[in-house]
């Protein structure tokens, strides 16, 4: 068996975001292509549409208890991610399941640190965990 690729894990993450986004009576569009800062667009049922880059990790910090890492921000390319390329960032933690929904303009560092697991986390991120209530306002 042929170790899994980062593209594959990453289409893997959005099919995850899109049946959980369905699932929630989410509509998905889904661009052409893979050239654009954002991987869907999230409409509501009041017809607003959010642009989503979606991110996934699998691996624990080395020498941190029960923390993982997204690469978000800074640098050049597919790895940027601003308020002006998309309006949330959808990361995900493979090995527990777990959801954060950050708005980008929420976003202060090159990597956003996640501690899903740590149930009174205080971490920067810790209250967009699960929180997919963002996609359900009537206005942007």
């Amino acid at each position: 068996m042929r170790k899994e690729t980062t593209k594959q894990k990453g289409t893997t993450y959005e099919a995850i975001f899109i049946a959980e986004a369905m699932k929630r009576g989410l509509f998905i569009l889904e661009p052409r292509g893979d050239f654009l800062s954002y991987d869907v667009v999230v409409e509501n049922q009041h017809k607003v549409l959010y642009r989503v880059q979606i991110k996934g990790t699998s691996f624990l910090q080395q020498g941190k208890n029960l923390t993982y890492k997204i690469k978000a921000v800074c640098g050049n390319g597919k790895n940027t991610v601003t308020k002006n390329d998309a309006d949330f960032l959808a990361a995900y933690v493979a090995p527990v399941g777990a959801w954060y929904h950050i708005p980008t303009e929420n976003i202060t560092s090159c990597t956003v640190t996640l501690r899903p697991e740590v149930p009174e986390s205080k971490g920067q991120y810790a209250i967009w965990k699960e929180a997919w209530n963002v996609y359900y306002k009537k206005e942007k």
